[in-house]
């Protein structure tokens, strides 16, 4: 959208309202908190002061007058803010609760929102941006306006991720090499779809552009980079950085075009052992912080941590973040990886403000995603939350919270059953979009009769329980089944619909239910959901007439073929 003559005598006329405002009365910057060293420690904190070295970039657009945005001086507390939940329609949570009442008592001061781009190594000038129409415009424009109310600054990530025909589709294995033609290509291509954005960023005052990431083939085409930044500060002109993958950073000859250095930091190995130690997790965060700093020295620039977090899997330190098998869940390592980060940080210090911030990878716009029984990134609800806000708020560690307990079998009643030893109800059931498939056969632990069979053969394999007739949810208090995997454990999302409209959020993991650890130990395992969670309080009169349930895989890694065996699905009544 082009700002009119008119537009822009208005924008100055509040530009010199709001100047006299600020002069009248000045923001004072807020302390950055440190993570409090332990009563035996003698480290010093560190002290974050207001930097001096490096000039503070403000965006040409006057800033919303919100008393409680994050001064841009301040060090940056982000948060990964994923889109899902944020497409289309009424039925969608917006990521409202989940801003207010998560990532702001988080300690944050600062959101990331990402728009995904595709792309085929055949078609160097073809790129498809937000397939799923998760982060369009209007999106973007809502999210960035309640943040802001909320005192958060927000980057907005608009990059290349999935590159068919190239190695695992990744977009850092795209290189076309001394082909300076597909090159021309890829770069127009890429400018067309990245300049709306860039403009959008200046009409709604984003805080910070970040024009790409984790092209680590590309990198090396430094006359192509600088001539599409220049193009990107013709219509935005507030920060701008690039994200290189981990070790690549020494690769980009091109630090001077942009405004901040920027760096995921999770593709460090952090162990050789199974049960990583405090001791050696932490010391090889310091050995990677120096060298991050030893390789962006020359720049005269400041680092931002792009993307950092770490899968809740067993070995994560070991390889990471991707491709470990058998997945198996362990909370407690990605805790100790968060906790030791910020003690080395700690210890390394950023008296000299190398370092401006980070963005944590991830946090969903639903408040139901997390646990102690989830496979994935986001520390919600998890030890790595805990020690994620010790950092962003300056406080000591709170409680740990505990593996979830089951309901007591005692007050259960008045049973709906979907599948016992068969098909129960009139209930039927099929692979989930037919792929993979769906079989009743004998328990292979010979003590359960009848179970379904699920075999996995990719991404988003499941099963698909048709209710016939339709059930009203609402009407019990669990959703209760049993659960048994041999090779790797299920990661398995609980959808359901009506006929007419999918309820895709909020996404239910089952493993956050569970009745005891680990998953893969040759037993069964109860799992009970509370119905509240799938319906809740908060969408009242929504739809609970349910005609059909999902129970979806999604791979937090590689995918691998394999099987899991469900049994005793039903509704099921507490007592009162």
């Amino acid at each position: 959208m082009n700002i009119t003559t008119t537009s822009k005598v208005l924008l100055l006329f509040t530009a010199l309202i709001l100047a006299a405002c600020q002069t009248a009365v000045p923001s004072v910057p807020s302390p950055i908190p440190t993570l409090p060293s332990p009563a035996t420690s003698t480290s010093t904190p560190i002290p974050f002061p207001t930097p001096t070295r490096f000039p503070t970039l403000t965006p040409s657009v006057t800033p919303l007058p919100t008393a409680t945005l994050a001064p841009v001086t301040d060090f940056i507390k982000g948060a990964w803010f994923v889109d899902w939940g944020l497409g289309p329609g009424e039925e969608t949570l917006d990521g409202t609760q989940v801003l207010k009442d998560i990532i702001v008592p988080l300690g944050a001061n600062w959101i990331s929102l990402t728009v995904m781009c595709r792309m085929n190594v055949q078609d160097p000038s073809g790129f498809e941006c937000d397939p799923d129409d998760d982060m369009s415009y209007d999106n973007i424009r809502r999210v960035t306006q309640t943040a802001h109310s909320l005192g958060l600054r927000v980057a907005l990530f608009a990059f290349v991720l999935d590159v068919a025909g190239v190695p695992d589709n990744w977009s850092a294995n795209l290189d076309y090499g001394s082909e300076q033609e597909k090159w021309f290509s890829f770069f127009e291509g890429y400018a067309g779809e990245l300049i709306p954005y860039a403009k959008l960023a200046e009409e709604n005052q984003i805080d910070l552009l970040i024009v790409g990431g984790e092209q680590t083939g590309t990198q090396k085409q430094e006359a192509h980079w600088r001539a599409m930044i220049d193009k990107v500060r013709n219509v935005y002109h507030g920060p701008i950085t690039y994200e290189a993958w981990c070790d690549t950073s020494g690769s980009v000859k091109w630090w001077d075009a942009v405004d901040y250095i920027g760096i995921n930091f999770y593709c460090f190995p952090l162990s050789h052992s199974n049960t990583p130690s405090d001791d050696e997790v932490k010391r090889n965060y310091l050995k990677f912080l120096q060298m991050v700093k030893d390789q962006t020295a020359g720049w005269d620039r400041q680092v931002i941590f792009t993307e950092i977090g770490y899968e809740s899997i067993h070995g994560v330190a070991q390889i990471v973040p991707f491709g470990l098998t058998p997945v198996r869940l362990d909370v407690e390592e990605q805790g100790i990886l968060v906790k030791n980060f910020f003690e080395a940080l700690k210890e390394f210090g950023n008296e000299d403000q190398w370092l401006k911030g980070m963005f944590w990878y991830n946090f969903t716009s639903s408040p139901y995603i997390g646990g102690m029984g989830d496979l994935n990134f986001t520390p919600h609800n998890k030890p790595a939350e805990v020690y994620l806000k010790a950092f962003y708020t300056g406080q000591e560690p709170g409680q740990l919270p505990e593996l979830p307990t089951q309901v007591d079998e005692t007050r259960l009643e008045n049973s709906y059953w979907l599948f016992s030893d068969q098909l129960e109800n009139g209930t039927i059931f099929g692979p989930w979009a037919g792929n993979g498939k769906a079989t009743i056969v004998p328990d292979p632990l010979k003590n359960r009769g009848n179970v379904i069979r699920v075999d996995i053969s990719g991404h988003w394999d499941g099963l698909h329980l048709d209710l016939s007739p339709v059930v009203d949810f609402r009407e019990y208090d669990f959703l209760e089944l049993y659960l048994y995997a041999s090779k790797y454990e299920p990661n398995l999302e609980v959808w359901s619909d009506n006929f007419k409209e999918m309820i895709e959020r909020p996404w239910l993991y089952i493993r956050s239910y569970i009745d005891r650890e680990p998953l893969m130990n040759d037993s069964w395992h109860r799992i009970s959901i509370p119905i509240d969670l799938l319906f809740p309080a908060d969408r009242p009169g929504k739809i609970s007439k349910t005609s059909s349930v999902y129970f979806i895989h999604m791979w937090p890694g590689e995918a691998r073929s394999f099987s899991f065996f469900i049994d005793d699905v039903r509704l099921v009544k507490a007592v009162k």
